[in-house]
């Protein structure tokens, strides 16, 4: 190619435009870049971290009455509901043992909550339950809580707590109306 230097054929391939030009308008892409880098890292780092839940927020713990029932009646009707209405993945019921009125079960939830960046994230809210049953009243603890998330486990926040807690109070309540219905369904006979 006689007649055609470097520099030509630059110009040809960029509109006559000058490497002092390209060199300016690569030095504003760049400065552009690292600007809305700066700015993206700053912005996540500038909002508050979430506050984690406390550790008594992680342990519930209620006493439930439920009169005209002796312990082995609760006992069995504690264990349909653990069986029935904790259904998932994990082997529900792990223990249980009728002498003392007791059950233990681990299982979970699908919980989720809006991430930083607005999407949502999902998670299974796993747990251990342990119901233990006397004449006329059934304790109910849920313990060992853990969030398990895509990446592995998640810190439990306090806002989660608040959002979980009213599901595990909803679940009890079933739990005693369970015996009330019951109840009804004895007197159709």
């Amino acid at each position: 190619m006689s007649g055609y230097s470097a520099k030509s054929v630059w110009k040809a391939d960029h509109g006559g435009a000058s490497d002092s030009d390209c060199r300016k308008v690569g030095f504003r892409v760049i400065l552009g870049v690292i600007l809305l880098s700066f700015w993206t890292i700053t912005g996540c780092k500038s909002a508050p971290p979430a506050e984690p839940a406390a550790s008594e927020d992680l342990f519930i713990r209620q006493v439930s009455e439920i009169p005209g029932y002796p312990k082995q009646a609760l006992f069995e009707g504690a264990k349909l509901w653990l069986a029935a209405g904790f259904s998932s993945d994990l082997d529900v019921i792990q223990y249980a043992n009728r002498d003392q009125g007791t059950i233990i079960g681990k299982t979970s939830f699908p919980y989720s909550r809006p991430s930083r960046w607005g999407q949502t994230e999902r998670f299974d809210f796993r747990f251990t339950v342990m119901v233990e049953t006397r004449d006329h009243r059934i304790r109910t603890t849920f313990s060992d809580m853990a969030l398990v998330g895509f990446h592995g486990f998640e810190n439990i926040r306090k806002d989660d707590m608040e959002a979980i807690r009213p599901q595990l109070a909803a679940a009890v309540e079933a739990l005693v109306a369970s015996f009330h219905r019951e109840e009804s369904l004895q007197d159709e006979w």
